[in-house]
Parts: structure tokens; C-alpha cells; sequence
């Protein structure tokens, strides 16, 4: 079996003084090696010294990745993600 990447976080515009723009990508199936993808912002909260993550205009918690299995394969992907927000 070849070497897939299962999530990959991309941007074209982060600026580490200020954030940016993201596309958390992830492995829908292995098999057909499809991808979907969730759009993120992340901002640097410079009173309290952290990086905020947004999808949306909603502040995230937290993110939980639900497996897509296959009867004869086992787990082949991401079936969806599930956000936590705050």
C-alpha cells in the first residue's frame, strides 16, 4: 500500500505577526483517494498571547475526526469531522 497523506493543512497568505487563511484537508477515501476540505482562520489574539482558530465566524474548541471504515479493508479515510466550538 502506498504513502497517502491523510491531513494536510495548507495556506497562501499566514503571516506569523497575524494569522491567515487555512485549508485543512483530509482523506475521504484511500481507496479512490478523494479529499475534502474545511476553510480555518487562524488569528493571533495578541492581549492574551495565543492563537485563536475560527471555521466560520465561530471560535474552535476543538475538532473530532470520525473514521470511514470498509468491510474487507478496515479504516480507509475520514468519513467527516465534527467541530467543537466555543
Amino acid at each position: 500500500m502506498g504513502e497517502r497523506s491523510v491531513i494536510i493543512l495548507k495556506s497562501n497568505d499566514f503571516n506569523p505577526r497575524v494569522g491567515g487563511n487555512f485549508k485543512l484537508q483530509y482523506l475521504r477515501n484511500g481507496i479512490k483517494m478523494t479529499y475534502s476540505e474545511v476553510p480555518l482562520t487562524i488569528k493571533l489574539a495578541k492581549s492574551q498571547y495565543r492563537w485563536i482558530v475560527y471555521q466560520g465566524d465561530k471560535e474552535l474548541k476543538g475538532m473530532n475526526f470520525i473514521v470511514k471504515k470498509h468491510p474487507l479493508f478496515g479504516a480507509i479515510g475520514i468519513d467527516r469531522i465534527v467541530s467543537n466550538f466555543n
